[in-house]
This record gives structure tokens, C-alpha cells and sequence, in this order.
């Protein structure tokens, strides 16, 4: 891991404090609105999903990409666990990419880090789960002050080794993100299907599937300001392989708002501020630190974020 660890000091460099969520809206002069992921986000997609949808340049000659975009920040994570609260810091970075050819891809990678010995037995930065999206501009209609889009994506999230925060599970996803915008305004809807595999580490709880929900709004104050705002639900069904009654087997679900301030401070530079706040918890157990979801944003608590964004 001591190369993943090299990389810290390049992550500080680029970064104040992020999610690596994409802005809801881009309101530059182009031929289409701004949605995430998670994403997101994460965000893809994303909301952790809201990302760019890029129109083709007009012209001859169209270059194959349309738009890049590289996010990178931190968020700080306050964790109550066995009657104490707990810090860890996760340092993201996410790059999207969408072609002129109604196609995008989407790539986060994070690591993770905690002073306390009851998350991890060091305080060094441990690696996590590097997840790529692939998708396509499935639909785009109207003008560009009130356009609706329609993507579609698939993806997979893979293994960390020798990492304390990132699973040892390989899995798959695929979801779907729509978005309309109503001039200053903008709303965006997500779903994605997270099919989990089974833990190489038989340290690490085994879980069932994702179902995530988003939805968001954004707001342009100014040409220079946007606002939005983002609630998201995950569903995480219970493993079936066990007969032991837990919360795993059981399955649950949490939600969580986070509000988002986004910045232009230069031509190609944006600052991104914000905080994740949950609204429907659910109790950190050993099993759920276990289960080494820690890229699920809201699961294990509440936690600020702000980083910089380069769009070229």
C-alpha cells in the first residue's frame, strides 16, 4: 500500500476540504444542464449523484471529447461507535468525462483514515473501492434552459487488498438518472442497483444487494454561485446465507440530506462546500463496520466536505 499512500500529498495539493459529488446544474454557456450521480455524486452518479451532460460542439471536425471534468476534496466523518465518537477522514477523487458521442464514463477513488484504534489498528491512510461508470445520453430534448435528459449507466465497483476501510467484494451496478431544468432552477431523480458480490476477506460481513434513490435541486444564484440541495435513500438487503439472526440478514435502510454550495473562482476552478446530514439512522454496529461500506455517504454519520473542482 505504499504506493497508494504516495499519492496523499498530490490529493492535499488539489484539495481544501469534497465529496467528489457532481454540481447539479452547469450553467456555462452550452447546450445542456448539469445532473448527477453519485452519481454522484459518487456524484455519479452521483447524486454522491448529479453529474455533466455534455452536448456535442456544433461544427465540423467534433473532437471525440466533449468535456472533462476532476473533482478531489475531504470529508470529515464523525462516527459514534461503542459509546464514543469517532473521526475518520476519507480523501476522494472523482473524474467524468462525456464524449461528443452520447457517451460518459465516471471514476471515483478514495481512501480513508481514522485516529481511533477501534476503526483501525493504524492511522495511516488505507485504500478503498476504485468504481468506474460507463453510460449513455440516452435521451436529451428541448432547449437548453429547460432541457430533460434521460442516461442510462452500468458500472463496477472493485476490491480493495489489505485495507481496513475498503472492501474486499467485487460488484456490480447499473442505474438510471433523469433531469429537467426550468431555467435558474433544475430537479434531477437517480436509481441504482448495487449487485454485491461475496468478500474474498472472511473477516468482512457479507451483505445483499443496494437499491439507492436521489433526488435533487439546484439553484443559480449567480453566474458565479449555485446552491442545491440532494436527499438520497439506500436500501441494503439482508445476506440469505446465514440463519443467524442480525442486522445483516435482516437488512436496513438509512437517508440523509446534504446541502451544497458550489463556487467559481476561476475560469476552470470551482470550490465546492458542503455537509451530509442523516435524517433516518441507523445504529454503527460492529457487523456494519464490518461490512466496509464506507462509500456509502450517510451510513456511519454526519460529516462536512469541500474540495476543488477543474472543468475544462
Amino acid at each position: 500500500m505504499k504506493h497508494h499512500y504516495k499519492l496523499i500529498p498530490l490529493i492535499f495539493f488539489l484539495v481544501v476540504t469534497s465529496s467528489g459529488t457532481w454540481a447539479l446544474v452547469d450553467y456555462s454557456e452550452q447546450e445542456a444542464p448539469m445532473v448527477n450521480s453519485a452519481v454522484k455524486k459518487n456524484r455519479v452518479v452521483g447524486a454522491k449523484s448529479i453529474r455533466r451532460v455534455g452536448a456535442g460542439r456544433q461544427g465540423g471536425g467534433a473532437s471525440l471529447i466533449d468535456s472533462f471534468s476532476f473533482r478531489t476534496g475531504i470529508e470529515s466523518m464523525k462516527v459514534n461507535y461503542e459509546g464514543h465518537s469517532r473521526k475518520v477522514t476519507r480523501f476522494i477523487g472523482n473524474s467524468h468525462i462525456q464524449t461528443n458521442y452520447n457517451v460518459f464514463t465516471n471514476i471515483n477513488y478514495w481512501y480513508a483514515s481514522s485516529d481511533s484504534d477501534s476503526l483501525a489498528s493504524t492511522s495511516r491512510t488505507q485504500a478503498g473501492n476504485p468504481t468506474v461508470r460507463l453510460g449513455f445520453n440516452w435521451l436529451k430534448f428541448g432547449k437548453a434552459e429547460e432541457m430533460a435528459t434521460i442516461d442510462l449507466y452500468g458500472g463496477a465497483m472493485f476490491k480493495a487488498t489489505d485495507s481496513e476501510f475498503g472492501s474486499s467484494r467485487f460488484d456490480k451496478l447499473a442505474g438510471v438518472e433523469t433531469s429537467k431544468r426550468f431555467f435558474d432552477l433544475a430537479l434531477a431523480l437517480g436509481w441504482e442497483l448495487r449487485i454485491t458480490g461475496s468478500p474474498s476477506n472472511p473477516d468482512e460481513s457479507a451483505i445483499g444487494n443496494i437499491n439507492k434513490l436521489s433526488a435533487a435541486i439546484g439553484w443559480r444564484v449567480s453566474p458565479d454561485i449555485n446552491f442545491s440541495v440532494e436527499g438520497v435513500n439506500y436500501k441494503v438487503s439482508g445476506n440469505k446465507g446465514t440463519e443467524h439472526d442480525s442486522i445483516m440478514t435482516r437488512g436496513f435502510s438509512f437517508s440523509y440530506i446534504s446541502p451544497k454550495m458550489n463556487l467559481k473562482i476561476g475560469t476552470f476552478i470551482g470550490l465546492e462546500m458542503g455537509a451530509i446530514f442523516r435524517t433516518d439512522k441507523v445504529e454503527i454496529s460492529e457487523e456494519i463496520v464490518g461490512a466496509k461500506l464506507w462509500d456509502l455517504e450517510g451510513l456511519y454519520g454526519n460529516s462536512i466536505f469541500g474540495g476543488l473542482n477543474l472543468t475544462i
